[in-house]
């Protein structure tokens, strides 16, 4: 009588519910990791070819990947949490618990193992990268390459050279700070004409688009292609936290590459590169005051 009569109270004790729905919410996302890396190691082994894997064309190939972030996004949701620092959080509250311990135990060793196969999938990806990239890239001091071209989206090929003359659309926001500093602003993108004029029309952003498709500009400037830092447990976690927030997720194209990462350049009146940003993870942009910073030592 007294064990059901303790066990009524701990089922109607919030602190005990807390615990109990954390350690099925980390068990559901622990559940999906493996499932997700086991599948996704088997169709990594039999299509042997880093390129047709990591395709987004390919439904069977990374972007199954991706079935955590949801995983992720739901608990945080069941939670009543906006952020995984406040999981954590609730997790450190719990974690004298042996079950709470278990479960985390077991939660880290599935993201271990999430971790290992995108290695994996990274050391295939960087043979092919190391093959194409340039012996020699730019840096900051050399001057561009005038003879490369790049496309518009409109199919017409300008020079470089000639670009830098051209004048761009202003740009929104904080960054019309620019154009007051006599900057011209643009993008150079990968992908095909199509993923571009959707991309513009989704982001509503009206400065002028040049399209590098074998990422030449791209390899000139040591960018790089990175499985491991698009696909990471914290991109996930990101994603996740968005998605919870309202955040529509950016849409994909046919023939889009995510896993190219960018960077942000300024290139002076001469084609000499002054600054550069190479992107360590899909997200990872410098800070304006440096850019704006270098803008004006330029006079």
């Amino acid at each position: 009588m007294a064990t059901t009569e303790n066990q009524e109270a701990s089922n109607s004790d919030p602190v005990c519910q807390e615990r109990s729905l954390l350690v099925s919410t980390l068990h559901q996302i622990t559940e999906c990791l493996e499932s997700t890396v086991g599948e996704s190691k088997d169709v990594f082994q039999a299509t042997q070819d880093v390129h047709n894997y990591i395709s987004l064309d390919n439904p069977k190939g990374i972007r199954q990947l991706f079935a955590p972030m949801a995983v992720y996004a739901r608990a945080l949701s069941t939670l009543g949490y906006r952020t995984w620092q406040e999981v954590e959080g609730c997790v450190s509250k719990h974690y004298r618990i042996e079950a709470v311990q278990q479960t985390v135990e077991d939660l880290l060793s599935a993201e271990e193992s999430y971790k290992n196969l995108v290695s994996t999938v990274e050391i295939d990806l960087e043979k092919y990268e190391t093959k194409q990239a340039y012996k020699k890239t730019i840096t900051a001091g050399d001057f561009l390459p005038a003879e490369l071209t790049l496309s518009l989206v409109d199919g017409s090929i300008p020079t470089l050279e000639s670009y830098l003359k051209r004048h761009l659309h202003a740009f929104k926001e904080q960054l019309l700070r620019l154009e007051g500093l006599g900057c011209q602003v643009v993008v150079v993108a990968r992908g095909t004409a199509e993923s571009a004029e959707k991309w513009l029309e989704y982001t509503k952003l009206t400065f002028l688009l040049l399209l590098d498709f074998d990422l030449k500009l791209y390899r000139h400037f040591g960018l790089r292609r990175s499985v491991s830092a698009v696909w990471s447990i914290p991109t996930l976690l990101s994603y996740a936290e968005e998605k919870v927030a309202g955040v529509p997720p950016a849409p994909s194209y046919p023939g889009d590459d995510i896993h190219v990462l960018g960077g942000d350049f300024i290139v002076d009146s001469r084609g000499q590169l002054v600054y550069a940003y190479l992107s360590k993870f899909s997200s990872d942009r410098p800070q304006l005051d440096d850019v704006f910073e270098t803008i004006v030592q330029l006079g």
